[in-house]
């Protein structure tokens, strides 16, 4: 069999409307007074059928179901899911044992099942696969279940008390309940005159044909089946699937009218029912619908199976022919085309509608985002700022402490030594006496004296050591510094050396001041350096976002144009006509563009050599200062080695003195000054330094933005003008204008206001053409910096295509800029 795969709109949606209350007037038995089976349960299930099984459920309750369904559904189940690699250590089902119910409680074949009849509905990224010669576990049955339950929600299905332990458990009665609906839904969805227009020449006299288009898909293959037993003047007609069937013979007048090179006309005057019937499971097999139904289903009047045989001969073998000099049938025709196109343009309004809905959440979910993740950066910078300055006064308080501990060292020494030389006399008379005591004290304190200078020296080796690699990290962050930042550092620089240069002769407390200043302003660089390197890198993620957005639009926007193609192909003629003066203006256009674009380039060649020209400039400036840095390093270095000669002298000394004691107390103090040359100056001093390079007219308390026309800009309609409007994009906030109607020269006089504008700030100002239908196209853009609107003044600008995009953009804006520090 290969029903579904072979029988048009297969995976198209059947229209759900109550199927037996369409017409209400006095006829003679017809198919539209088609009632249902009282015997079938909510879930679609005969309650009894020849051959029933019994269960019982946990409530005490009792469910039956018929092994001749349980037989027909697998036979379908086989036959749609042949070649699924998921399954196909499972397939093909035995139709005569319960494995059907086993292998829905694995937990992917109703999923699947619902992908078969209409695909895309379940995702299949979602499925959960268990590994290569593993199990899935019970979570991962229960997911599939319940993506395979709303799926069949989606299509249609009736779920009612229905959950993934149900299936899990294997229920006959609800698993065969959603497998009927399932089936019934394949097998109806083409039963429509969207697919089968040719069912018009089942219309009666005086129909209306939109009745007929709201007529249950169950009523439409009654009336096909009756139109064939007519045409071949059978007496009978038919009402119903079960009993109107039962002993096969109209079954054999619609075969012989389908298929008569199989199916002979005097096939119905067999008088046996049962050989009738054997007959119809015959030709049902040489036509490739045999599997669905036997002689004994069909003896029994089982309407589900008869009805799902019946659907399988009319997508196989409808038989419906439209009569070329029939003028009622074109015109029903040509009806149903109009009501189905109206009914295509809703259905396209209306997807646009939940399009432009959905991407408006996502917009907004995004801008959301967008505003927590800057406010929880905030909050980082402002505790990392208050660690820092944390740090700083607590070293600044230790450096004092530690200045008041050498003081108070320095007044002992002092206090001492002048004891000492009140003793002198005395210590001479006691100095034979005493010999001995001193040697061994010279002893003592020569050890310790060594000791301490290999200290002091491994403390002048790492204070050196992190000046180095302080040095290094600066130069780094020099390096990566964008332009104007790195000319403000080099100025900065060039201020502080020239300071530095006119305090050379002063103490070493301002020196020591002065290094720390540079210190910290290299911090404040590399901080800077990593904000730039943070905003990048936040710009790149929502390029990122940007593009799929405009990816996704625009496979919107082709979806609806092939949904407009045929209306197209109808404004041919006009269309060329206009096509052919368009084109006459793109030429013009096209040549007004190239001399644009060639003074451009002459613009941005000359942009280029003045830009080199600043590069070099800055390039001998670092050199100059370069070289006073390895100046200044030289002479650190020599007063370094002038020290160690001075400490080697008073180190023989020490040795040829006799009072050692007041040498060694002398010497212990006179070298730890020395040691303070790396320390930091008091944090004050650093606020003051770094508040000297802050721009003094940043941040702009409040800015206003007047965009109040363009000209010529791109033209994007094929027909017609454009309808252009501007947006404006400031720290992730979109501010947008209202629309101007068919016109390539618009003017808005919209304002933008913007408050808290920070010197390196960046504002974006797009031009985009409203569309009904589809994604906006895009005009132009540009991006305003500090130099752009500093000046607070009017003036044109030219627009630009995205730097990740090749647009078609020319025209120019201009702006008014109104400033409120």
């Amino acid at each position: 069999m290969s029903y579904p795969n072979s029988a048009p709109g297969w995976g198209q949606q059947q229209q759900q409307q109550p199927p037996y209350q369409q017409q209400q007037q006095q006829q003679p038995p017809h198919p539209q007074h088609f009632q249902p089976d009282p015997s079938v349960s909510p879930h679609g299930l005969s309650v009894q059928s020849s051959g029933t099984n019994v269960t019982r459920g946990s409530g005490g309750s009792t469910h039956s179901y018929s092994h001749e369904e349980l037989r027909a559904f697998a036979e379908f189940i086989n036959e749609q899911m042949v070649g699924d690699a998921d399954l196909a250590s499972d397939l093909p089902i035995d139709p005569n044992s319960p494995e059907l119910f086993t292998l829905v409680g694995k937990g992917l074949l109703l999923a699947k099942l619902v992908n078969k009849i209409r695909p895309g509905l379940v995702d299949p990224k979602k499925l959960a696969k268990a590994r290569a010669g593993g199990v899935a576990s019970v979570f991962q049955v229960n997911q599939n279940l319940s993506l395979g339950i709303q799926g069949c929600r989606d299509l249609g299905c009736v779920v009612v008390n229905i959950g993934p332990e149900d299936l899990r458990e294997g229920k006959p009665h609800l698993v065969l309940g959603l497998i009927w609906q399932c089936v019934k839904i394949a097998l109806l969805s083409a039963v429509n005159l969207d697919q089968h227009p040719e069912l018009v020449v089942l219309l009666e006299e005086n129909e209306d044909i939109t009745r007929f288009m709201n007529v249950a898909p169950e009523v439409n293959l009654l009336r096909w089946f009756n139109f064939h037993l007519r045409r071949a003047g059978h007496h009978r007609q038919v009402n119903n699937f079960s009993s109107d069937i039962q002993d096969a013979e109209n079954y054999l007048v619609l075969l012989s009218q389908i298929a008569p090179h199989i199916v002979p006309p005097n096939a119905s005057q067999e008088p046996d029912p049962v050989k009738r019937a054997e007959l119809v499971a015959q030709y049902a097999d040489q036509l490739g619908c045999g599997k669905m139904i036997t002689p004994a289903d069909i003896l029994s009047g089982n309407d589900k199976l008869n009805l799902v045989f019946t659907a399988y001969l009319f997508n196989k073998f409808p038989g419906l022919e439209l009569l070329e000099d029939n003028v009622k049938q074109k015109e029903d025709l040509e009806e149903a085309e109009r009501l189905l196109k109206l009914k295509f343009e809703e259905e396209a309004q209306a997807r646009a509608l939940q399009w432009e809905k959905e991407e408006e959440e996502r917009r907004l979910a995004w801008e959301r985002e967008e505003q927590e993740r800057k406010l929880r950066v905030q909050h980082e910078e402002e505790e990392r700022r208050r660690k820092a300055e944390a740090e700083a006064a607590a070293l600044a308080s230790q450096r004092s402490q530690e200045e008041a501990r050498f003081a108070a060292e320095r007044a002992a020494a002092e206090e001492a030594k002048r004891k000492m030389e009140e003793a002198e006399a005395e210590a001479q008379r006691k100095l034979e006496e005493d010999r001995r005591r001193l040697e061994a004290q010279l002893e003592a304190a020569r050890r310790a004296e060594e000791e301490r200078k290999r200290q002091f020296e491994a403390e002048q080796r790492l204070a050196q050591a992190r000046l180095d690699e302080q040095a290094a990290k600066l130069e780094a962050a020099r390096k990566q510094m964008e332009e104007d930042a790195r000319r403000r550092a080099f100025e900065e620089e060039q201020k502080r050396l020239e300071e530095e240069q006119k305090r050379k002769d002063e103490e070493e407390e301002k020196k020591r001041q002065a290094a720390w200043a540079a210190y910290m302003e290299q911090q404040r660089l590399e901080e800077a350096r990593k904000q730039a390197q943070a905003r990048d890198a936040q710009e790149a993620e929502r390029l990122k976002a940007w593009a799929d957005y405009n990816r996704k639009q625009a496979e919107e926007a082709e979806n609806a144009r092939r949904a407009a193609e045929a209306e197209r192909q109808r404004q041919e003629m006009a269309a060329r006509a206009a096509a052919e003066e368009e084109r006459r203006r793109q030429e013009a256009w096209a040549a007004y563009n190239a001399e644009q674009e060639r003074q451009r380039q002459a613009a941005e060649q000359q942009r280029m050599r003045q830009l080199a020209m600043a590069q070099e400039a800055d390039r001998q400036r670092m050199i100059q200062a370069q070289q006073e840095a390895e100046r200044r390093r030289q002479m650190a270095a020599a007063a370094e080695a002038e020290r160690q000669r001075q400490m080697a002298l008073q180190q023989q000394q020490m040795m040829l003195q006799q009072q050692q004691q007041q040498y060694l107390m002398t010497q212990q103090y006179a070298v730890r000054p020395m040691m303070t040359v790396v320390q930091p100056p008091p944090q004050p001093q650093v606020r003051q330094v770094t508040t000297k390079v802050k721009h003094k007219k940043f941040p702009i308390h409040r800015m206003v933005i007047t965009a109040i026309r363009a000209r010529r800009l791109a033209k994007t309609e094929t027909i017609g003008k454009s309808d252009p409007y501007v947006v404006s994009v400031h720290n992730g906030r979109r501010f947008k204008s209202s629309t101007h109607k068919n016109t390539q020269d618009p003017t808005w006089n919209h304002d933008f206001e913007y408050g808290q504008v920070q010197e390196n700030d960046t504002i974006n100002i797009s031009i985009y053409d409203k569309e009904t239908i589809g994604k906006d196209h895009f005009m132009g853009e540009l991006n305003l910096i500090k130099s752009d609107f500093e000046n607070n003044k009017t003036s044109w600008f030219q627009l630009r295509s995205r730097e990740y995009r090749s647009d078609r953009v020319h025209g120019d804006i201009e702006l008014n800029f109104r400033l409120y520090y």
